[in-house]
């Protein structure tokens, strides 16, 4: 189970223009999405991604407040490799229980890397969350 939060300035709205007979869906408001990651389970991963990186921060603190003493690790794509990343979130760590593992600036992950990271997913339980972030779209 995965997570997709979108942080954008103002509310999305997805409606087909050919399929008349779906409704239209509006994305949860941040509140709404503030308050699922005070109270659901853990997911393996997360992906924040949009324009309002104040409220992407917001919903790591979330995550991080549920988690006290987990080792946080945070890499930059683009400047770390992914298996560096990858290497990170299947490690144990020798001080803490539970560990956190955030990649940001994921808009620069190249298509095979994208595929080797949501493949590495499928076998991860959600004791070791990867918090994915990007800026825009993804």
């Amino acid at each position: 189970m995965a997570a997709l939060l979108v942080f954008d300035k103002a509310p999305r709205y997805t409606s087909a223009a050919m399929a008349t007979n779906r409704p239209t869906v509006a994305f949860p408001s941040a509140d709404e999405i503030f308050a699922r990651l005070e109270k659901e389970t853990f997911a393996p991963l997360y992906l924040f991604h949009g324009d309002e990186s104040y409220l992407i921060e917001q919903a790591i603190l979330r995550l991080r407040h549920r988690m006290p003493g987990a080792s946080v690790n945070i890499f930059y794509t683009g400047e770390d490799p992914l298996d560096r990343v990858l290497e990170h979130w299947g490690a144990p760590s020798l001080f803490t229980a539970q560990t956190l593992v955030i990649p940001k600036s994921a808009e620069r992950l190249k298509a095979a890397e994208r595929e080797r990271l949501a493949k590495a997913t499928e076998t991860r339980d959600a004791t070791q969350p990867l918090i994915v972030c990007a800026h825009g779209r993804v």
